[in-house]
């Protein structure tokens, strides 16, 4: 049976910022992590309509990929699913995005660093239960180090997990192989996870998130050397329950 092991569990509860690293999460069948993707503020009009909430493109909101500032910044949500603080090299504020005031403050904290990509008024989004991921299923995303190792070789370069923004960071024995897990079970402890399809990579994963710039044209890499713009694997929760940092990770 092939060794795998957690060795990282993140969540991103402001889509575009950055992650939060967790010891251990609870998981819900057919849901995302809790908390991740849970907020977003668009870039401009989006169409984005709270009672009726569904899946829109990341373009329309504040993303890496349009805006590499933004990994100048840190984020931090309390507990509390509400309280977000931002910091960058001069500023560090809280705000509170239960009330209109703290929604529009966060929104123009995070205008002055959009940059030239900024294309109108800068709007908290959310909705109860919804969560502003790159797809519109409600998954996880599983990255596998023994893949980052492949592409850190055919580019020379360090490569950083938190490029791919993933959910469960394994370490894998073979690169590449979650690509193969499309309808496998995969158990995590008490949780199954049923694996849906890899992951199509964007301009984002180019974005060095020490320096803020674009180093790698990692989309292209990936297509040299897999046939396809892809790294990582979604899967949906099938049953729940709570794992940590270095449990087992099986495919059944």
């Amino acid at each position: 049976m092939a060794n795998r092991q957690l060795v990282g569990l993140l969540r991103y509860p402001v889509k575009g910022l950055s992650p939060e690293r967790l010891e251990a999460v609870m998981l819900s069948p057919g849901e995302v992590m809790p908390l991740d993707r849970a907020y977003a503020f668009e870039n401009g009009p989006s169409g984005f309509d709270p009672d009726q909430p569904r899946h829109i493109s990341k373009m329309k909101f504040l993303c890496l990929a349009a805006m590499p500032d933004l990994a100048r910044l840190r984020s931090k949500l309390d507990e509390d699913g509400v309280t977000l603080t931002l910091e960058d090299d001069t500023e560090k504020a809280r705000f509170d995005l239960s009330s209109e005031n703290g929604a529009q403050d966060a929104a123009a904290f995070l205008a002055r660093h959009a940059g030239e990509a900024l294309r109108g008024p800068v709007r908290l989004c959310k909705a109860p239960g919804f969560s502003f991921s790159d797809t519109a299923k409600k998954v996880v995303s599983l990255i596998n180090l023994a893949s980052l190792r492949k592409l850190e070789a055919a580019t020379g370069k360090p490569i950083d997990p938190i490029r791919f923004r993933g959910n469960i960071v394994f370490e894998g024995e073979s690169a590449f192989e979650e690509h193969g897990w499309t309808d496998r079970e995969i158990r995590i402890g008490p949780v199954l996870l049923k694996g849906l399809e890899p992951i199509m990579r964007c301009a984002a994963t180019e974005v060095n998130l020490e320096t803020a710039t674009r180093d790698i044209a990692v989309p292209r890499i990936l297509h040299g050397l897999t046939g396809a713009p892809d790294c990582g694997l979604y899967a949906t929760v099938v049953e729940g329950g709570r794992i940590a940092v270095g449990d087992a990770l099986t495919v059944i």
